[in-house]
Order: C-alpha cells, then sequence, then structure tokens
C-alpha cells in the first residue's frame, strides 16, 4: 500500500476538527437544555449554525488534520485508486423542515455517528480504472448484456436506449480515460469493488448512504458545502446557465422531466449566472476538493450507494452503516447529483433511487473501504 500525506492548509469552522470535550458540550446543550423540538423548529439554521461557529473559535488555533490518501496494489505494475481516509464524527443527515426545496423523503433530520474512519474514493471511479477490472475479468456490464444505455440523442433531445455501454460518454463517443465511468449498473459498480477485494485481500465496497453525504458536506450544514446560494465560483460541474451549448436540445429538460423534479413550475432548471465550461461529464478532480480533500462529491455523475430505497429516515441507522433489508431491495440508492441535474437536485440531504441494473449518462460511483483507526 503506499500512503501520502498532503497538509491542508485552510482552516474549517466544523465540529470534525475541535476537541470532543468542546463537541460533548455543545451536544449535551443542543439536545439537553432545549427540547428537542425547539432544536428542530427553532434553531434548525440559526442555532446549528452557531453551534457549528463556536468550535470554529479553536479551529482557527487548531488547522484540519493533514489528509490522508493511499493506495492499494492491485497487480505489478498497476495501484488502485486513489483513497481518502475520512475521519470519524457525526453529522445531522437530511434536511430541516425549512430548507427550500426539501423532500420529505428526507426526513426526519437524524444524528449519525460515525465512531471509527472509513476511506473513500478520491474521485469517482474513470474509464481507465473500469478499463483495467474488465481487461483483467473479461466482465460484461448490464449496458453490454442488455442491449445498451440510455442517454438522450444530442440531435433531437430524446431518451432513448442506445447500443452504449461503459467505453461511451454522454453522447455515445468514445469516452477519455480521464473521465468518471457512466453507463454503469449498481450491479456494475459491486463487481468492481469486488474486484479490487480480491486483488488487494483489503475490504472494498460501495459507500453507504449515509458516508456519502457526510463526505458531501465535508462539514457544512448547509445546502450544498459551498453554502447556501449560487456558487461564485467555478466549484462543481453542475448545470450553469452559461454551461448552455447553443441548439443542443439535451439542456433544456423533457416535459417528464419538468413534472417529476418540478410540477408547480418554481424551480430554475439551471444555476442563474453560473458556468463552470461542462455540459456533460468532466475529467475527474477538475475542481477544487472540499474540505475532506474529496472531488466532484457534488455534481458530475451521480453515484451509487450500498443501501436499498426507503422512503424516509424513520429507523434508519445511526452508525452510518448501510441500510438494508435483507439484502434484497428493489432499488438502490444514488446521492451526489449530477452535471445534468436542477439546482434543487443538487442539494447535499437529496436523494434518488433505481433499480439495481438501471443504467444511463449521469450515472457513475466511488469506491468505499473499511480502514483501521
Amino acid at each position: 500500500m503506499v500512503t501520502i500525506i498532503v497538509p491542508f492548509p485552510q482552516f474549517h469552522y466544523s465540529v470534525f476538527w475541535c476537541p470532543r470535550i468542546i463537541l460533548q458540550n455543545m451536544i449535551t446543550v443542543a439536545t439537553h437544555v432545549l427540547p428537542l423540538r425547539a432544536w428542530c423548529d427553532l434553531g434548525s439554521r440559526s442555532l446549528r449554525l452557531l453551534l457549528l461557529m463556536l468550535p470554529g473559535a479553536c479551529a482557527l488555533f487548531n488547522p484540519a488534520p493533514p489528509i490522508i490518501t493511499f493506495q492499494d496494489a492491485l497487480m505489478p505494475g498497476l495501484l488502485g485508486p486513489v483513497m481518502v481516509k475520512i475521519p470519524a464524527g457525526s453529522f445531522y443527515m437530511g434536511s430541516p423542515q425549512q430548507e427550500p426545496g426539501r423532500d420529505a423523503n428526507e426526513s426526519p433530520q437524524h444524528l449519525v455517528v460515525f465512531q471509527a474512519p472509513f476511506a473513500l474514493g478520491q474521485t469517482e471511479v474513470t474509464v481507465a480504472q473500469f478499463g483495467a477490472f474488465v481487461t483483467d475479468t473479461h466482465y460484461r456490464t448490464s449496458a453490454e448484456r442488455d442491449d445498451g444505455s440510455f442517454l438522450r440523442d444530442p440531435v433531437t433531445g430524446q431518451w432513448g436506449k442506445y447500443p452504449v455501454n461503459w467505453r461511451h460518454d454522454h453522447r455515445g463517443q468514445p469516452a477519455a480515460d480521464n473521465h468518471p465511468v457512466i453507463h454503469v449498473s449498481w450491479e456494475d459498480a459491486q463487481a468492481y469493488a469486488s474486484w479490487l477485494t480480491q486483488r488487494t485481500g483489503q475490504p472494498y465496497r460501495l459507500p453507504s448512504e449515509a458516508e456519502l453525504e457526510y463526505a458531501n458536506r465535508a462539514g457544512s450544514p448547509l445546502r450544498n458545502w459551498w453554502g447556501d446560494g449560487i456558487p461564485q465560483a467555478a466549484v462543481a460541474n453542475i448545470k450553469g446557465e452559461r454551461d448552455r451549448i447553443d441548439n443542443d436540445p439535451t439542456f433544456i429538460p423533457t416535459p417528464e422531466e419538468r413534472a417529476a423534479i418540478d410540477p408547480e413550475g418554481i424551480w430554475p432548471e439551471f444555476f442563474i449566472g453560473y458556468g463552470d465550461g461542462h455540459w456533460g461529464p468532466a475529467p475527474v478532480a477538475s475542481f477544487q476538493a472540499n474540505a475532506f480533500g474529496l472531488y466532484d462529491t457534488t455534481g458530475n455523475v451521480w453515484e451509487w450507494a450500498q443501501d436499498c430505497w426507503h422512503p424516509d429516515y424513520r429507523n434508519a441507522p445511526s452508525d452510518g452503516k448501510a441500510w438494508i433489508e435483507n439484502g434484497i431491495c428493489e432499488y438502490r440508492i444514488l446521492r451526489g447529483a449530477s452535471w445534468y441535474c436542477y439546482p434543487v437536485q443538487v442539494r447535499a440531504a437529496n436523494r434518488w433511487s433505481r433499480w439495481p441494473i438501471f443504467r444511463n449518462m449521469y450515472i457513475g460511483f466511488r469506491v468505499a473501504r473499511n480502514v483501521g483507526a
């Protein structure tokens, strides 16, 4: 295993970087001095922000710990994906009642505590990385076994199933090696993670839904890791007004998409005034990393999670593990949104689900791995 430690020079106003005693005291105040309903109704936004800002004073004198990355050897001359060690900590999963654009499936907002660190892929799995797996195993993806994958025709704008697979981009053209692999199903992602485990002897897997939201937020309690509003700089591959390509009908949502995402017609279809230079997947790590040292946790491509779909968080695990019902799920979770999404879908708490063999032009994945303390 190759380990790299990269100092991260910024300070972060986040509970994760402060002494445990301060966090414990703040949780005690939040959950015992105030009734729980007051915490949710009264404090949701302002009180949580205040509680997060207080330990920020400690962060000014205690910089964030270094970002630790590593790669496991797969075979002679080939290393696995770069993994980032994510620190143990806690966060509130889901969205507060007053968050604009929230969905009922993001309730109830609840505390999730990670007692131990874990590792996530620094980027989404790339075409080149997935190709190494296919070359070694001769694996055939869901798209190759079942007549292709779904994309929108760049000329007509119509959705359809085309003879494309992991080797192709969102337009059905050959994909660049450094792009996130797309047109892959949950089953394909599982097969790749299993191959990593077999080759390295280490416990690779898909991330849990909680791990993906925790990693996406990286300490932020707001709608997005960069804040609540429209980004003031190009921070992620998300749908911006200035990303539109002339005469490209795929920029305009279909009537079916509008009906499903915004039936009342109240949400913008893109980030007004924003542009990141991409309409389609971008090469991984094209934008700044978040506070955990991860790239593209928001936007670029949707990412498969291990969990079964549940319509809300009642009885959800509080330890961050995947929520699975006897290992059999009709639908699996996707997180993080994509380059194609409405801004309301790009929120850190937003959830989506699809059946395990579903694949299309904006779905990919990243891997997780258990690590020691």
